[in-house]
């Protein structure tokens, strides 16, 4: 009985034979393809990648020039300007000079033959970027924080523009729906996403040639483009900021998780302002 079940059993195995290792030689050796890194941008010169940073500077002089000769043509005392800037206009205005920039900046990839993805908008890893976004929104609150207390302790005289920010920014907030603000306000961040950490980082590293710079420079310009919106001191945080973003971008080639985590983030600010508000 034995040997007809061993026979059984070589049988359904494909022999004794089937029991013996083959060696079989290795024409070559295995190769780990590993995916390059769109966000490089290495298919464009840097003349290019130049290029397209002027005409997107250019572009955007251009629109603001025209939209406050236009604003100022349809309300032009300075009591149909303070109308106009309490209305929701003036954000109205930034999501659509935003937009404009980012389709110019997609119209100057696509005739680069280069894919979106290559500024940072590729959602493919949704599931896992929009989740992400909440510990972003948490790393800038911990980094706004700290950074405040930081300027706070070496500049005291900064705490009464810190004390003040919050009123000049709910002076920006349009009297609309709750719901159409909040849309808003994720147009705006995913522009401003799209335009700083999306083109400006990846350009200005093909032009540079590192990252470090590339990061820092759109950080600081972040910053410093909301001076007048806001106090001059925000400046700092906010800068501080545009690092924090730009690092979780690079990490997930993304701007997903950092425009849910910027969006969260300015939420978070609108609901303590007119928590406050209410609470005075």
């Amino acid at each position: 009985m034995a040997m007809n079940d061993s026979a059984h059993c070589d049988d359904e195995l494909g022999g004794a034979d089937a029991l013996v290792p083959v060696a079989t030689p290795i024409d070559a050796p295995i190769e780990f393809q590993v995916s390059p890194n769109p966000m490089l941008l290495e298919s464009i010169p840097r003349s290019k990648a130049a290029g397209h940073l002027l005409l997107l500077v250019g572009a955007y002089f251009l629109i603001v020039l025209s939209v406050s000769v236009g604003v100022r043509m349809m309300y032009p005392t300075d009591a149909d300007m303070e109308l106009f800037s309490s209305s929701a206009g003036p954000m109205v205005i930034t999501v659509c000079v935003g937009m404009a920039l980012v389709s110019l900046a997609v119209g100057q990839m696509w005739l680069s033959s280069c894919s979106v993805e290559s500024i940072g908008m590729s959602f493919s890893q949704w599931k896992i970027d929009i989740p992400l976004g909440i510990l972003v929104a948490g790393a800038s609150y911990v980094g706004y924080f700290i950074t405040m207390v930081i300027v706070a302790s070496i500049w005291p005289e900064s705490i009464k523009q810190m004390i003040s920010n919050p009123r000049r920014v709910e002076a920006m907030l349009p009297p609309i729906n709750p719901v159409l603000l909040t849309l808003m306000i994720v147009v705006v961040a995913f522009w401003e996403e799209a335009i700083f950490r999306g083109v400006l980082v990846t350009h200005l590293r093909r032009i540079i040639g590192g990252w470090t710079l590339a990061v820092l420079i759109p950080a600081c310009l972040f910053g410093v483009l909301h001076i007048g919106a806001q106090e001059p001191i925000v400046a700092i945080p906010l800068a501080v900021l545009g690092v924090i973003w730009a690092l979780f971008t690079l990490w997930r080639r993304s701007i997903l998780a950092s425009v849910v985590g910027h969006t969260l983030f300015n939420l978070g600010q609108i609901y303590y302002i007119k928590h406050s508000a209410n609470g005075a």
